[in-house]
């Protein structure tokens, strides 16, 4: 029986056309995906659009577009080009799609059925950029990812009850080695945890949860109302993932085995 192996790159934004980042990323996990099918691995590639969110609105408007009018000629732009580039994705997904709907229905479903989303109110600093909520003080405070200033943002919502796995997280820091914690100590990281309480709504952690592999450091260093963040790489050099501290090197073939064993 061969082995199964999953790549993604990020779903990206059709806020604006693709540039050389977005080849970058992509070319990148193409070239891995060849080279896995080579050695005989089931492979499959994905990459797609990512076509929610308010920059995405934003562009619309200065267009004199629909969002969807907007999303559906960029995001054609984006699979053009990677046809055209010759790259070998097995599936391109759209957040739009009527599949990936269905998918995020049953997700928020099975959440709200085990009792992990309530109603509420939220009010706080936004980065319209990064779609990111930051713990800044008053309006017009610079995001601390990008510099850019933030807005003030009030609004009910679905929430994700994250202050009901605090427990579980503080013990997975203090159990496990601190790899991939953005610099931060063993104490920090328990410190953070400790601190969760602030709610996360059901669509942040959906975001989220579409580029991490498990519950990393950089979760709690970056926000406490978001669930999961992606795992990068070391720079310019051999690409790494960092699961629950345990840290891989993705040229190695085995990978997989190492961070879940």
């Amino acid at each position: 029986m061969s082995k199964k192996f999953y790549i993604t790159t990020p779903i990206y934004y059709v806020n604006a056309r693709p540039h050389i980042g977005h080849a970058y990323t992509t070319i990148a996990c193409d070239a891995i995906a060849r080279r896995q099918r080579m050695l005989g691995a089931e492979t499959f590639f994905l990459t797609g659009t990512d076509e929610h969110g308010q920059k995405i609105e934003r562009a619309a408007q200065a267009a004199a577009k629909t969002p969807q009018q907007l999303t559906d000629e960029v995001s054609a732009e984006f699979r053009a080009l990677w046809d055209r580039m010759g790259l070998t994705y097995d599936d391109y997904i759209r957040t739009t799609s009527d599949r990936h709907k269905r998918g995020v229905q049953e997700l928020f479903r099975r959440v709200r059925d085990n009792g992990y989303i309530y109603k509420g109110r939220y009010t706080g600093q936004y980065c319209v950029f990064d779609e990111l909520y930051v713990d800044a003080v008053g309006p017009g405070a610079p995001c601390p990812e990008c510099g850019r200033p933030t807005e003030t943002v009030e609004e009910e919502n679905y929430f994700f009850k994250l202050s009901a796995f605090q427990d579980k997280l503080i013990k997975l820091y203090t159990e496990q080695p601190a790899e991939g914690s953005a610099g931060l100590s063993d104490q920090e990281l328990i410190d953070k945890g400790s601190q969760v309480g602030a709610p996360a709504t059901f669509a942040q952690c959906v975001t989220s949860a579409k580029y991490a592999k498990a519950v990393t450091a950089e979760t709690l260093r970056a926000a406490k109302d978001t669930s999961l963040r992606a795992q990068g790489s070391n720079g310019f050099g051999t690409p790494t993932v960092t699961v629950n501290g345990k840290r891989a090197d993705l040229s190695d073939d085995n990978w997989l085995t190492s961070i879940t064993k």
